[in-house]
């Protein structure tokens, strides 16, 4: 019942327009596969509750029931890491989408009154026709670049509604805050709860149960032989396995470090351009550079803010990455499960 209280509180949260990150990527839950998932596990927790109470259950029968119940976990687990990140991307889209249109819209008024600005100064002789040939062209480019941001933040925000299943609200979303991935041991740890490294590893069990099982009382050589080749099969399966997942998981670490770096060049440019408008309003003040200027220099403040957003988001979409190749639930998000 709290589920659906809950549910029904966000529900009337996103109607009043008061969408937030975390209560979008909470309703991760809500997404098909995710339910798809939960529902396997709770079959797999009835079918092992079966098991362990049936008094003719044999030893590799409780083997497989546990089993079965701890891949429905895992593969929940990844289920909802998975929705989480795809509803994270499609947030940060709208927030990087809606910036951009706001940015072209600026753009736009811009280049209307350098347009207007250079047809006086053509029309009192301090402007070329070429002068005004070619603030039209920038008009007409900045025109474009406002419908091609309209039509992509119209986009964004249409997926997002598609993946949370009801409406967005009409108003800014709240920025996403970045998540911070935890050490790599703890992410080693985690990745033994990856449905690929536990499908091999519990063959290899299965393997060295049956194995172990065998009574040579009544097991032929031959059957030994057979039950200790597939053992040691199991065995060098699941090593692989374990073997691509860590460089996988290398990979998605390395490339969160690579973002991060990313994220600090967008900083150190944001702040260059925030000291280059700095100076800029101080020589408008002074009458240097006109008001025309000023506005050029505010709005590429605004594109260098943009960039770093941008960077930012793409530095939250490899954390979540790097939390699927882990299979790391990040509980700041989900809470505890």
């Amino acid at each position: 019942m709290r589920k659906y209280v809950v549910f029904a509180l966000l529900v009337l949260s996103f109607a009043a327009g008061a969408l937030d990150y975390g209560s979008a990527v909470s309703l991760a839950k809500e997404r098909p596969p995710v339910k798809s998932a939960y529902l396997k596990l709770q079959d797999a927790d009835a079918q092992l509750a079966r098991t362990q109470a049936d008094p003719l259950a044999l030893k590799l029968d409780l083997i497989k029931a546990r089993q079965e119940r701890d891949l429905a976990e895992a593969e929940y687990r990844l289920a909802l890491i998975r929705a989480g990140s795809e509803i994270s991307a499609a947030y940060t889209r709208v927030l990087d989408a809606e910036a951009q249109l706001e940015l072209a819209r600026q753009g736009l008024d811009l280049a209307k009154q350098g347009l207007q600005i250079a047809e006086l100064r053509y029309e009192k002789g301090g402007a070329s026709s070429q002068d005004v040939t070619s603030a039209r062209i920038n008009l007409q480019s900045a025109e474009n670049r406002f419908k091609t941001a309209r039509s992509g933040a119209e986009l964004a925000r249409s997926q997002l509604v598609s993946l949370l299943g009801m409406e967005a609200g009409s108003d800014a979303l709240e920025p996403a805050p970045l998540l911070d991935p935890p050490g790599w041991d703890a992410l080693l740890k985690s990745l033994a709860s990856h449905p690929d490294w536990l499908k091999p590893h519990q063959a290899e069990e299965l393997a060295r149960a049956a194995y172990k099982l065998l009574d040579p009382s009544y097991a032929s050589p031959a059957q030994i032989e057979n039950a200790r080749t597939n053992m040691e099969r199991a065995a060098k399966g699941a090593a692989e396995a374990e073997r691509g997942l860590r460089l996988r998981l290398e990979q998605r670490w390395n490339d969160v470090a690579a973002r991060r770096r990313d994220l600090e060049l967008a900083d150190e440019s944001l702040q260059k351009a925030r000291a280059d408008l700095e100076i800029a309003r101080k020589r408008f003040e002074a009458g240097l550079i006109s008001s025309f200027a000023l506005q050029n220099a505010e709005l590429q403040t605004k594109q260098a803010a943009l960039e770093r957003d941008v960077a930012e988001h793409a530095l939250l979409a490899s954390v979540w990455s790097l939390y699927e190749a882990a299979n790391w639930l990040p509980v700041e998000v989900f809470g505890e499960n």
